[in-house]
Formats: C-alpha cells, structure tokens, sequence
C-alpha cells in the first residue's frame, strides 16, 4: 500500500506514521512506528485497516481505570501482541511530585506534567521503547493513549530525537495532533471534561519544554533511556531498525 502519512480511519482521528522524517541517518522508515488516539471500541473495518497497514504490536499507554472503562479492541486479535504500560505510573505519587492534581497539571501545566512524568516513571519509558524493540521484529508498532496527544505525544518525540529527526520537525510532529483531533472533539458531549481548551492544545511550546528538560537533565533521549536501565546493545540496535 501506498505511504499515508495519517490512516484514515473511522473511529480514530490520529493515526500517523512517523515514517519519513530526514533523520541522522537517512530517513526514518514508514510502516515501523505509528502513534494514534484511542485504539478501542472499533469498527471491525478499523482493525482491519490497521492490520493491513502492518501493525503487529499495540503499545497502550493507558491507566487500568481507562483500560476498564473502554478496553483495547487488539486485546484478542490473532496475530497482534498487546502491551500494557501505564506511563502515568503511580498518579498520587506523580501529583505530589508536581506540587498539584492530576486533572489540574492536565489543565494548566501540561510542561510540567510531561517532564515530572518522566522523571518519575523513567523505567516505565524504558519499558515502553523494549516493548518498540521487540515489536519491531514481528511488523510495525502502534501507541496509543486516550486521545494520543500527551502520553503518545512524549514517546513520540522521544522515538523522533533518538533517530536524530530536526527538532523543528518533531514539534511540527506533536503540534500537528489538536488539528487532527477537533472533528472528535466537537463530537465530545458538552459536560465533557475534555472540553477545555487547555486540554486540548498541543502548543509548540509545550513539547519544545518538555525536549528542553530532556536535554538539559539526561544528555538525550538515549542517554535518558540508558540511565534508566535499557540495554545498551539493544539501544545500538533499535535506531537502525526505526531507518532506511
């Protein structure tokens, strides 16, 4: 099938390939890496177009109460491995490192949320990016949260600054996803929590924070992951395999 950079779909208004970014060592490739919204409740023709677009690994980077709520519609589909990796870890402790709760860091600090997330949950990054390794064996490797803009968004850039993709490119990246995401919003019943703007953004300057503090604290995506505990053979090999 012909490179889509966005999959059109019907229930999921954010699957993107992050194949094709000039990146330190040639370009990265379509088909490995797919980040998207809600990959649950879907159409049978949904699934279907995800398989044919070569997804063997699904990497769900919800919390056991979403989970619940609305379950991953790979959870049983032949053929595909499905990976359950809260990365908002321990939400009481995460709040309390951030000096506010949750739904507010959601509602107003989004930069701070990304960077304390990470600090917090660095071995669930690593978890994350053995799950990408291993996947990538089998086909391509889908993420996904809720509405695959914070979560999804943070692994993303990181995937994008571990290949060496231009940072301008992987704001535009994470920028990119509220666009995507306005006809579900809209859909959104008017009491939804989700409503407010602040929830809804992806501001450049949010992830342009969030690389910074990776920068500044780890020396990099590779360097952070390292110091979390990822193998550094498996670290040498997993860029190749995200290039062509």
């Amino acid at each position: 099938m012909p490179h889509l950079r966005r999959l059109p779909l019907a229930s999921v208004y954010n699957m993107r390939d992050l194949g094709g970014y000039a990146a330190a060592g040639g370009t990265t490739a379509f088909g490995r890496l797919w980040r998207a919204d809600l990959l649950g409740a879907l159409p049978d023709m949904d699934i279907s177009a995800i398989l044919a677009a070569g997804v063997r690994t699904v990497i769900d980077l919800r919390g056991p109460d979403e989970c619940l709520r609305v379950p991953s519609s790979f959870l049983d589909v032949p053929g595909v491995r499905y990976v359950n990796v809260s990365l908002l870890g321990d939400t009481d402790q995460l709040s309390s490192r951030m000096g506010m709760p949750l739904h507010d860091s959601f509602l107003h600090s989004l930069s701070i949320l990304y960077s304390t997330m990470l600090d917090c949950n660095g071995r669930r990054f690593v978890q994350v990016f053995e799950a990408i390794f291993e996947g990538l064996a089998r086909g391509g490797v889908a993420f996904h949260c809720t509405a695959g803009k914070d979560r999804t968004g943070v692994i993303a850039a990181m995937a994008l600054e571990l290949c060496g993709v231009a940072r301008a490119d992987i704001v535009a990246d994470y920028a990119v996803t509220e666009i995507h995401l306005r006809p579900k919003i809209a859909a959104l019943p008017e009491d939804s929590p989700l409503r407010p703007k602040s929830v809804l953004r992806s501001t450049p300057e949010t992830i342009e924070h969030f690389l910074d503090h990776l920068q500044e604290t780890y020396g990099g995506t590779a360097a952070c992951l390292s110091s979390f505990g990822f193998a550094q053979d498996r670290l040498a090999q997993l860029v190749p395999l995200l290039l062509e």
